[in-house]
């Protein structure tokens, strides 16, 4: 039985990893920063204060923290440094015999006209991106490590400032959806449990890699809004304004085959559950 460290544990991919691991009857321990309401109680949890006084004998040690900024925040530029870099290399320093799955994002990328595959290049094209990037590279100078790229995730308790909670909640609370130009921009969605089951497939792969955690379509704006109104039924859809961003298309079947991954959520009934998730908090 292999000893997993989860450094995010309060986060929304944090918390599902955490019950996908115990599941497995896997020794777990969480790391949380400031925040631990979401905690998975079913495992202990330690305050990220105390992360250097933890023995470094972890099998696996799973990065998930990470600063995404909005336009709210402060001092963005230190604190991308700090997180998404520093607490990076600190963590490769201390866990020198562990595993370390990286969590990073499709936003290193960047935005393409084209299918997006595992060696695509890096053309980050903001901050946040950029600091991602920076710590993949710091990850790959780790003896074992694997990379994973995620998409935008979704499932109960996501953040409600996203756009399927958004759209969903204009659904519940004024029967309408808005989207803008003719809906027709598609995002990837791959749901929090199927990328937990990536980020552990990718902890018990021999070689070192980079992974793409996506779902197998894109989906665009308008087929968001036609899911959610077959759900609520008597809801409009309207259109104004322009949407000038682009399109995202991923191709993980390198991914799929060397992690064996088969099974993965279905878009259009986990929608309906956040439905009904999201009827109760309003």
């Amino acid at each position: 039985m292999n000893k997993h460290l989860i450094i995010g544990s309060n986060s929304f991919l944090g918390v599902a990893l955490s019950k996908a691991l115990h599941k497995s009857n896997e020794t777990v321990l969480g790391v949380f920063h400031e925040n631990k309401n979401n905690l998975f109680e079913e495992i202990d949890h330690i305050p990220i204060t105390k992360l250097k006084n933890l023995n470094s004998d972890f099998n696996v040690v799973y990065i998930i923290s990470a600063f995404v900024p909005d336009s709210k925040d402060k001092d963005i530029k230190q604190r991308l440094i700090d997180v998404n870099q520093e607490l990076v290399a600190r963590i490769c320093h201390q866990f020198k015999n562990a595993k370390i799955v990286y969590c990073s994002s499709v936003s290193v990328y960047g935005a393409t006209n084209g299918i997006l595959k595992e060696k695509s290049d890096w053309s980050p094209e903001s901050p946040y991106a950029e600091s991602k990037r920076f710590g993949e590279k710091i990850v790959m100078k780790h003896d074992k490590y694997a990379i994973v790229r995620i998409s935008s995730m979704y499932g109960i308790n996501m953040k409600l400032s996203t756009f399927l909670p958004l759209v969903i909640k204009s659904a519940i609370k004024n029967n309408q959806i808005k989207l803008y130009g003719d809906g027709k921009r598609e995002q990837n969605y791959i749901h929090v449990n199927d990328v937990a089951n990536y980020l552990i497939a990718a902890s018990r792969y021999s070689v070192n890699a980079t992974f793409l955690a996506v779902s197998p379509i894109s989906i665009s704006n308008l087929e968001v809004a036609k899911t959610i109104k077959k759900v609520l039924k008597d809801i409009n859809i309207i259109f104004e304004g322009e949407d000038n961003s682009k399109s995202y298309f991923y191709d993980n079947s390198v991914t799929n085959k060397k992690l064996e991954i088969r099974n993965r959520k279905e878009f259009k009934t986990e929608v309906k559950s956040i439905i009904e998730w999201m009827k109760k908090g309003l």
